[in-house]
């Protein structure tokens, strides 16, 4: 799907990021891109926001998640901790009031919104 790859691409603009993905966003992947056609949008690592990550404070990343509530969470601990040098959020679909407390923040270079669907949910 070239609207994930779109997303990621107009995102790293030549620099190298770590990918961060939700299992949701894992499952869209896995049906519609190769791993490799990630990596080679210079993307050095791909990484679950549910699992143990290291700090990578002179990396920045791309985060490619869903809008559910322990997601934004996850989310907000990787801000609070300053995990990545910068981030970069794409949400798979859009839900505002979460999107609206992750951006307050105010630690993303960037956000969008992707309105993207997995078939069968």
């Amino acid at each position: 799907m070239t609207v994930i790859l779109d997303a990621i691409r107009n995102t790293a603009r030549g620099e190298w990021k770590v990918l961060v993905i939700d299992e949701a966003a894992k499952k869209l992947i896995d049906n519609v891109i190769k791993e490799d056609d990630i990596l080679n949008e210079n993307i050095t690592n791909i990484e679950q926001i549910e699992q143990r990550r290291q700090v990578n404070k002179d990396q920045d990343a791309i985060y490619l998640l869903s809008p559910l509530p322990h997601i934004v969470d996850c989310l907000m601990a990787d801000f609070q901790q300053r995990r990545y040098r910068r981030s970069h959020l794409v949400w798979i679909s859009c839900v505002l009031p979460l999107r609206a407390r992750s951006e307050q923040q105010r630690l993303t270079k960037n956000a969008q919104s992707l309105n993207l669907k997995i078939a069968g949910e």
